[in-house]
C-alpha cells in the first residue's frame, strides 16, 4: 500500500508538470476525486524524503490541498471560458442580426431605403434635367414647400422614404432618409449629418434611453456645405455634429422606433428594432444600452447587463451604459458595484458642456450668479462654438452690472452665429445691453450727485 501511495503521489507530480495537467483534471475528476477520498484514509509518505522529489517533500497536506487546488479551479477556468463563449456568441449574434433576416424583409437596407416607381419618375421629371447642385436645392424646397409636396416635420414620424413620401409627415431624419434616396436617382449624394441638439442629449429619466438624434442632410458641392433641414429652427452650425455613413443614419430611424414600441408596450418590436439598429450600427454605444433596457423590462437580467457592459467598453464616458449600470446593481443589492458606477456616470456628466449649460441656465433662474457663472465657464472651457452659452455669460455679466463683459460675451455670440437672422438678434441686444449701461451709468450719476449734494448740505447746516 505505501509503494502505491508513493506511485500514486510520483504520477501526480509528473502530471503536474507536464503541459497536460489541467487537460487530464478535467477529463478524469471523478476518478481524482475517487483516489483522494481513498488517499486520505491512509497515511501518505514514508519514504525517505532524499528519495522522493522536491515536490513531494512538502507537508502532506500541502500537497493534497494542491491537488484539489487544481481540481477545482480547473473546474472554474472551464466554466469562465463557457461562459466567455456564451457571451461572445450572443454578441456575435446580435451584430449578425440583420444579415440573417430573410430576403425581402422590410428592415433590410434595400427595403428601408426603397423609393416607389412613381416617386423616381416624378423626381427624374422634374429635376433631371437641371444641375445638381440646384437640382438638389430644387429638390428640397419641392419637398417643403407648401405649393410642392408640403412635407410636414413632425417628431413621432419614423419613416422610411415610400411612408415619408406617401403620408408627407417626417422628422428630420426621415426626411434625410428621403431626400438622399430621392437624390441618388439624380446621382447626388447626401450625406447625413448627426447633430446633437442639446435638448435631445441624455436619457429619458423614465426609459432609462437615448430617446433622439438630430440627423440632417449635407451636399458638398464646389467646397461649400448645403444643409437640409425639415426642421432648421432646431439646428445651429455651432452644435456638435459629424458625418455618420446610411448604415448609422438607418439604425438610428430604427433606434427612435424602438423607444416608440418600448413606449407602447410593444417590447418584442422594440427588441427587434434595436437589434437590427445595433448590427447596422455596432459601435454606438447608446444603442447597446438602449438593447439592456429592453432587455431588462424583458426580465432578461444576464443579457441587459452584458448589453450595457459592452456600451460602457465601448466608451467609458457613456452616460446611459454608466447609469443604467448603476440602476440595474442598485435594483439587485449589489451596492458596491452600484457605487461604482455612479460616480463614473457623475464624471461623464462632467465632460458634457451642456451639462454644465443646463446648470448655469437653472442657477440663474434662480438669481444664484456666483453658481451661475462658474458653471457656464465650464459650459465654454468643453465647446465654445455654440454662440447661446455666450449669449447666457452675456446675460449673467449683465445682472452683474458688467456690460463692457457682456457686450464682449455678445460679440463672440455674434461671430458664431450661422444665420443673418442670428446675426441680427446680438447686434439688437448689444443695442439693448449699451442702453441698459447707459442708464445704469446715468442713475450712479445721478446717486452720486445726489449724494454729494446732501453730504453739502448737511456740512452747511453744521457750519451754521
Amino acid at each position: 500500500m505505501r509503494a502505491e501511495n508513493n506511485w500514486l503521489h510520483l504520477y501526480v507530480n509528473n502530471l503536474i508538470n507536464s503541459t497536460l495537467a489541467l487537460k487530464y483534471l478535467k477529463q478524469h475528476s471523478i476518478g481524482l476525486c475517487l483516489i483522494l477520498m481513498n488517499t486520505l484514509k491512509q497515511p501518505l509518505f514514508t519514504q525517505p524524503r532524499d528519495a522522493i522529489t522536491s515536490w513531494i517533500t512538502l507537508p502532506s497536506i500541502s500537497q493534497l490541498s494542491l491537488l484539489i487546488l487544481l481540481f477545482v479551479s480547473s473546474g472554474c477556468a472551464q466554466q469562465r471560458i463557457l461562459d466567455d463563449q456564451s457571451q461572445n456568441n450572443w454578441i456575435n449574434g446580435v451584430i449578425s442580426y440583420q444579415t440573417r433576416l430573410p430576403s425581402g424583409h422590410h428592415d433590410q437596407i434595400s427595403s428601408l431605403m426603397e423609393i416607389s416607381p412613381q416617386m423616381r419618375s416624378e423626381v427624374n421629371q422634374r429635376f433631371g434635367h437641371l444641375l445638381k447642385g440646384r437640382a438638389a436645392i430644387e429638390l428640397a424646397e419641392w419637398l417643403i414647400d407648401e405649393d410642392g409636396h408640403d412635407m410636414q416635420y413632425d417628431i413621432e414620424a419614423n419613416h422610411a422614404p415610400i411612408q415619408a413620401y406617401e403620408s408627407g409627415k417626417g422628422n428630420c431624419l426621415s426626411f434625410t432618409m428621403l431626400l438622399a434616396a430621392l437624390a441618388e436617382e439624380l446621382d447626388i449624394e447626401i450625406k447625413f449629418n448627426a447633430v446633437d441638439i442639446p435638448n435631445t442629449w441624455g436619457m429619458d429619466e423614465d426609459l432609462g434611453m437615448v430617446f433622439y438624434r438630430h440627423v440632417n442632410g449635407v451636399m458638398l458641392h464646389h467646397n461649400r456645405r448645403q444643409i437640409f433641414d425639415l426642421a432648421m429652427e432646431l439646428y445651429d452650425s455651432g452644435y456638435p455634429q459629424k458625418f455618420i455613413s446610411r448604415d448609422e443614419g438607418i439604425a438610428l430611424l430604427l433606434n427612435n422606433r424602438a423607444i416608440a414600441a418600448q413606449s407602447n408596450g410593444k417590447y418584442i418590436e422594440a427588441l427587434h428594432n434595436l437589434k437590427v439598429a445595433v448590427s447596422l450600427s455596432p459601435k454606438n454605444p447608446d444603442l447597446w444600452a438602449n438593447l439592456g433596457v429592453v432587455l431588462k423590462r424583458l426580465e432578461k437580467y444576464e443579457r441587459a447587463e452584458l448589453s450595457f457592459s459592452y456600451a460602457f467598453d465601448l466608451d467609458n464616458y457613456n452616460i446611459p451604459a454608466t447609469s443604467n449600470l448603476e440602476r440595474l446593481y442598485r435594483e439587485r443589492g449589489k451596492n458596491s458595484k452600484a457605487l461604482a458606477f455612479k460616480k463614473r456616470a457623475d464624471r461623464a456628466r462632467q465632460t458634457n458642456p451642456y451639462f454644465h449649460y443646463q446648470l448655469a441656465m437653472d442657477d440663474f433662474r434662480e438669481v444664484k450668479l456666483r453658481s451661475a457663472q462658474r458653471s457656464i465657464d465650464k459650459a465654454l472651457l468643453l465647446h465654445a462654438k455654440d454662440p447661446r452659452f455666450h449669449e447666457l455669460k452675456s446675460r449673467i455679466s449683465q445682472r452683474q452690472h458688467k456690460y463692457g463683459s457682456a457686450i464682449k460675451s455678445l460679440s463672440r455670440a455674434y461671430a458664431l452665429a450661422s444665420s443673418e437672422e442670428q446675426q441680427g438678434k446680438y447686434l439688437t441686444k448689444v443695442d439693448l445691453v449699451t442702453k441698459h449701461a447707459t442708464q445704469e451709468y446715468e442713475r450712479r450719476m445721478r446717486l452720486r450727485n445726489q449724494t454729494y449734494e446732501a453730504r453739502q448740505s448737511l456740512l452747511r447746516n453744521i457750519s451754521r
